[in-house]
C-alpha cells in the first residue's frame, strides 16, 4: 500500500485535493498506514469546506505526514542471498 500512498501523497502535493481523498480512500481502514491516511482524509475534508489561504495550506501540509520511503530503506538493509 506504500504506493497507493504515496500517489494520494503528490496528489495532495500538488493540490488536486479531490482526487488524493479518493485515493486515500482506496487504503485499507487498518494496517500499517492507518494513522497516516485517518490524519490525511480528516485534513482534506477540513480543507475543502474553508476558505484557506494558499499560505495557510502549504504550513499545514509541512506538518502532515510525508511521503512512504520506508520499504526502500529496508530493502538496502537486507543482505543479499547468496547465489544458488
Amino acid at each position: 500500500y506504500c504506493l497507493v500512498y504515496n500517489i494520494s501523497w503528490l496528489l495532495a502535493q500538488l493540490r488536486r485535493f479531490d482526487e488524493a481523498m479518493t485515493q486515500f480512500g482506496i487504503m485499507p481502514p487498518t494496517g500499517d498506514y492507518q494513522a497516516l491516511t485517518h490524519e490525511w482524509k480528516t485534513w482534506l475534508a477540513s480543507t475543502q469546506s474553508s476558505e484557506k489561504s494558499t499560505e495557510e495550506i502549504n504550513q499545514e501540509i509541512a506538518r502532515l505526514p510525508g511521503s512512504c520511503i520506508a520499504p526502500l530503506f529496508e530493502m538496502r538493509r537486507r543482505p543479499l542471498d547468496p547465489p544458488d
